[in-house]
C-alpha cells in the first residue's frame, strides 16, 4: 500500500534504536511524523537518530529504561515538551531471555514479563490520558509470532509475548468509545533478537537449523510483509481489527 500520511503527528517508539524498532521508526519518519525513539544506549540512539534525520525529518532520541517508571515518565514528559502530544505509541522494547524451565534463573526468566508486559502497561497508563483527552490515538504493541508457537527454551519469551497479545485485546475493549485504538502486531523477520534465539544453546539444534535455512528472498518478503502490515495499522486501514493478534505473514484481507 501507499505510505500513510502522519504529517503533524507525534510518534514514540520504545526500543527504537535497532532491529524491528528502527524499521518501524523509519516507516513513521517516511509517513511524515515527528518521531521520538527511546532506548537505553545513548550512542546507538544518537547514531540512529542521525541516520533517520536524513532529508530533514524530525527525530529526537530519549534515553530511558522502559522498566524504570520514573525515567519513562520523564521521557514521556520530555517528548510532550519537545514535540507535543503523542498520537502514536509503539511499545517495542523487548528481550529474548532463554533457558529451560527446569533450570533457568527465575529472575532472569521474569525479566521478559517486566519488559514485554509490565513496562507496556506502564507506558500505556502514562500516555493514554492525553490521548483520551483528545479522543484520538493509536497504541501499537509489538508482540511476536512466538506468542502462538512452541519454542523449547523460550518459555519466558513466548509466554510474555502471548500475555502482551492478550493484554492488547483487553486494552482495546476498555478503550471502546474513547477514540483510541490498541493493536498487537506480530512481525516475522530476521533481527538481532531472532539471531540471538537461533544461536542460543538453550534452543534445540533442530529448531535453530530449520530457522536458519531461510533464503534471502524469503527474508526480503518477510520484511516487506511486516512493513505493509505496520503501514496499514498506522494508516487506519485495519481499525476494524484493533485488539487482534495481527501477524505479518497472515494479515487480514
Amino acid at each position: 500500500m501507499e505510505r500513510p500520511d502522519l504529517s503533524g503527528q507525534v510518534a514514540v517508539i520504545t526500543g527504537g534504536a535497532k532491529g524491528v524498532g528502527r524499521l518501524f521508526a523509519e516507516q513513521l519518519v517516511q509517513a511524515g511524523a515527528a518521531v521520538a525513539i527511546v532506548a537505553r544506549n545513548r550512542a546507538l540512539l544518537d547514531a540512529t537518530a542521525e541516520d533517520l534525520r536524513q532529508g530533514g525529518a524530525t527525530v529526537v532520541p530519549f534515553v530511558a529504561d522502559v522498566t524504570d517508571r520514573a525515567a519513562s515518565r520523564a521521557a514521556i514528559a520530555a517528548v510532550h515538551d519537545v514535540l507535543g502530544p503523542i498520537d502514536v505509541l509503539v511499545n517495542n522494547a523487548g528481550v529474548a531471555n532463554l533457558g529451560r524451565v527446569i533450570d533457568v534463573d527465575l529472575d532472569f526468566w521474569w525479566q521478559a514479563f517486566e519488559i514485554h508486559v509490565k513496562a507496556t502497561m506502564a507506558w500505556c497508563q502514562d500516555v493514554l490520558p492525553q490521548m483520551i483527552e483528545r479522543r484520538s490515538g493509536r497504541i501499537i504493541n509489538v508482540t511476536s509470532t512466538a506468542a502462538v508457537w512452541t519454542i523449547p527454551g523460550g518459555s519466558a519469551y513466548t509466554a510474555s509475548k502471548a500475555g502482551l497479545s492478550a493484554f492488547t485485546r483487553v486494552l482495546n475493549a476498555e478503550l471502546h468509545g474513547t477514540g483510541v485504538l490498541a493493536f498487537a502486531i506480530a512481525p516475522r523477520l530476521r533481527s538481532d533478537m531472532t539471531d540471538h534465539i537461533q544461536a542460543s544453546p538453550a534452543v534445540p539444534s533442530g529448531f535453530r537449523a530449520a530457522a536458519s535455512q531461510q533464503t534471502d528472498e524469503q527474508r526480503d518478503a518477510q520484511r516487506r510483509n511486516t512493513v505493509a502490515l505496520f503501514r496499514r495499522i498506522v494508516a487506519g486501514a485495519l481499525d476494524d481489527h484493533a485488539g487482534e493478534h495481527l501477524e505479518s505473514e497472515s494479515p487480514p484481507s
